[in-house]
């Protein structure tokens, strides 16, 4: 997954997990926490945030809870830091630790060119329980572009003793704030053209499993600054013009790439063939990598540099494209997107940075084309799960707007039609040719690990997203792409292994072979079609009447047809899935062992 905006991590977690209280506490609770939060913003928009906490460890099982962790880079400073670890018993102190204590590691994730995050960490290994940790530090953030979120739960089986936020700005600043419904108001003081907004809490349950409407304070600014670049956060449109501004001129291209640009597309006449193939040129010559250096984390790098270098971010493959784009006469808009295949929906109603990426929007007359820069692989106009079906803001030249890339629910994005020969062989095995036609989502992890992994490693894959007992001895793949939809031509050929039983009198052979992944259907329609022609190796009659079966209900059709002659067996099923958008994880999992059931079972013939 791509990281954009990356400062956002390091401006949210420090996440340091301590307390102290009674001991007399339900066997799930591991831990007892206390804690105080007061965050100061200042008038040159930067923000101190200072931590006083305090943690009761009642076994081993809750050594986790007292991690201290903090992201510091060239925007984020940890000004002072402590812990004490004590008896609780007798209240001696037996160790101190101070900042130059603290372990460093450099967080450089694989693809990451650029990236000047490193991590502070310390992890106690008491002896003894219970045990009590206390502490106490404070952290510099030169730019308020992201606030702190208080949740005063950051475990499952801690109990909160007490637990208070507090937030103090001037007023020509401004704050928003949204918290749940389970939070009272803030206590709110007002004084010298300072305001400060308080919240506590006190005597919280732990918790062994997630809950709704837990405790939660989201905050943001009204005015805003990084490195200079000033902005307005009040609403959406403010937002994007804010993303806009540190956009400008990023867009320029040199006079030899105006050239290239022509080159490409001025023989062709229909703009999606110019998207295409403007995207497919980025595809081939441009690679992907992370940048998360300074503002880097934000502004998109100058499309001439990407030229230059041939790689950059998804920040500066997307204004790269947005450029040539332009050049050939087709506007696009840089977008920003929360991606992650489980990622939460954003706040609509809470205008903030809840991005991490950047993706490209291409209205058209007729449609509009969503663009994943970073993927080589993917056809133009087809995002894939991690940023599809969600809101995002584009970026416009008057400002922010908010729109939604597509759901993909149509059955064409999660179709699979296979046929397979098989040639029965002694001792239940088999030798089989198969032809596989993959569209849609399937099509796309296809072609992303045929492209990404090794020979070996891909025939691999093969073989356990195929069928059982597979060992592939040859294979072809050809990837032609319909139109905005992945497809996927697979030809091959292996052994089956232990395909069938044989007893003295019966052959049992199995209905379904195929690895039909089913769970990758989470919404919309899907189709999968099976052939099996079954050379036998054997005089068979049937031992029970073929199944000709038809099931359908309100989210799928079954239909299962077998035909027995001479000497050759042929199982044809189709499955239409159609699920509602509203459609729980339950009881999709309920239909797909419905579905599997009907498949799992075994076809009966007698030897003559």
């Amino acid at each position: 997954m791509k990281l954009f905006l990356s400062l956002l991590a390091s401006m949210v977690y420090c996440p340091l997990l301590l307390a102290s209280g009674p001991i007399g506490v339900l066997p799930e609770t591991y831990s007892i926490l206390e804690e105080n939060i007061k965050v100061t913003l200042e008038e040159d928009f930067g923000y101190v945030e200072e931590v006083d906490q305090s943690l009761l460890l009642l076994s081993s099982s809750a050594l986790d809870h007292a991690q201290f962790e903090c992201l510091i880079n060239s925007f984020t400073k940890l000004l002072d830091f402590e812990a004490k670890i004590i008896n609780p018993l007798s209240g001696k102190t037996l160790q101190t630790i101070k900042r130059k204590q603290l372990k460093e590691k450099n967080l450089v994730s694989d693809g990451t060119l650029y990236g000047d995050n490193k991590l502070l960490f310390f992890l106690p290994t008491p002896q003894q329980y219970p045990i009590k940790i206390e502490y106490r530090w404070k952290r510099h953030v030169s730019g308020n572009f992201h606030l702190p979120r208080w949740h005063p739960y950051h475990y499952f089986n801690q109990l909160i003793k007490k637990a208070t936020f507090e937030i103090a700005y001037p007023e020509e600043i401004g704050l928003r704030y949204k918290s749940n419904v389970s939070l009272l108001p803030p206590t709110e003081i007002q004084k010298e053209g300072k305001v400060s907004l308080f919240w506590e809490l006190s005597d919280l349950p732990s918790l062994t499993e997630s809950a709704d409407d837990l405790p939660e304070v989201a905050t943001a600014p009204v005015h805003f600054s990084m490195q200079g670049y000033r902005g307005n956060m009040q609403t959406w449109e403010d937002f994007g013009k804010w993303m806009h501004l540190l956009n400008h001129g990023k867009g320029d291209l040199s006079e030899g790439s105006k050239a290239l640009v022509h080159t490409l597309v001025d023989s062709l006449m229909d703009p999606y063939e110019k998207i295409d193939r403007l995207y497919k040129y980025l595809q081939k010559n441009y690679r992907y990598v992370s940048i998360q250096l300074g503002l880097g984390g934000w502004m998109p790098e100058n499309a001439n540099s990407v030229v230059q270098s041939k790689f950059g971010d998804c920040k500066g493959l997307t204004m790269l494209l947005k450029a040539m784009l332009q050049e050939a006469g087709i506007p696009s808009d840089y977008t920003l997107v929360r991606s992650g295949s489980e990622a939460k929906p954003i706040d609509l109603d809470f205008p903030s940075n809840q991005f991490n990426h950047a993706i490209l929007r291409v209205p058209l007359e007729e449609e509009t084309i969503w663009i994943e820069c970073t993927s080589t692989t993917l056809p133009a106009g087809f995002l894939g799960k991690s940023t599809m079906d969600r809101h995002v803001l584009v970026v416009t030249e008057n400002g922010g707007v908010i729109d939604r890339t597509p759901s993909y629910s149509q059955s064409n994005y999660h179709r699979i039609n296979h046929n397979l020969h098989l040639e029965l062989l002694p001792q239940g095995n088999a030798h089989l040719h198969g032809t596989k036609v993959i569209e849609g989502f399937p099509a796309s992890t296809f072609t992303h690990l045929h492209k990404n992994t090794s020979e070996k490693e891909f025939t691999t894959f093969l073989n356990s997203h195929t069928g059982g007992g597979l060992v592939i001895q040859e294979f072809s793949m050809a990837t032609e792409n319909e139109g905005k939809v992945p497809l996927v031509n697979l030809k091959y050929q292996g052994d089956v292994q232990r395909f069938y039983q044989s007893t003295s009198k019966r052959v049992l052979i199995p209905l379904s072979w195929t690895t039909w992944d089913l769970e990758e259907i989470t919404t919309g329609a899907g189709e999968l079609k099976e052939m099996l022609i079954i050379q036998l190796n054997q005089d068979l009659e049937w031992d029970i009447s073929p199944p000709q079966l038809s099931y359908s209900c309100e989210y799928y059709s079954l239909d299962i047809l077998a035909d027995l002659k001479d000497d050759r067996l042929t199982i044809e099923k189709k499955l239409d899935i159609h699920f509602p958008e509203d459609i729980t994880a339950d009881k999709r999992n309920s239909v797909f062992r419905e579905i599997k059931k009907a498949l799992n079972q075994q076809l009966s013939f007698i030897k003559n």
